[in-house]
């Protein structure tokens, strides 16, 4: 067959719109996550000050917020970039819709009706 528009692209624009709501969802989880680690080091910092104690509490938020952080970044990245189902299909529509496929369609046109005007002539 030739498609104008292959029937795998339908399955493709459910998986990439699937993908971004994923990534949207675990980018806000690990955002939060991030904010979470970042109150704790603040709070960590300044009662190991006052107290000189929790100092390991320190190194296991810097840890936590330096995962979150790779983590976050690169679904906030696909969040953001990761094309929905109308985009990718204003992307196949812009790829067909060319200049030669318009010239093509009008020529088409101008023969059908053509055909047409010729046929109701031979009726009269």
């Amino acid at each position: 067959m030739d498609y104008f528009i292959n029937p795998i692209w339908f399955y493709w624009l459910g998986v990439c719109d699937g993908l971004q709501t994923l990534a949207i969802i675990f980018a806000i989880l690990a955002g939060c996550t991030l904010i979470v680690f970042i109150a704790a080091y603040i709070y960590n910092y300044f009662m190991a000050f006052a107290y000189k104690e929790n100092k390991n509490y320190i190194s296991i938020c810097k840890n936590g917020i330096k995962w979150s952080a790779i983590v976050f970044i690169p679904l906030l990245l696909i969040a953001i970039f990761a094309p929905n189902k109308q985009t990718m299909i204003e992307m196949q529509v812009a790829s067909i819709a060319t200049k030669t496929n318009a010239e093509w369609t009008v020529e088409q046109l101008k023969g059908i009706t053509d055909y047409i005007i010729e046929r109701i002539n031979s009726v009269k």
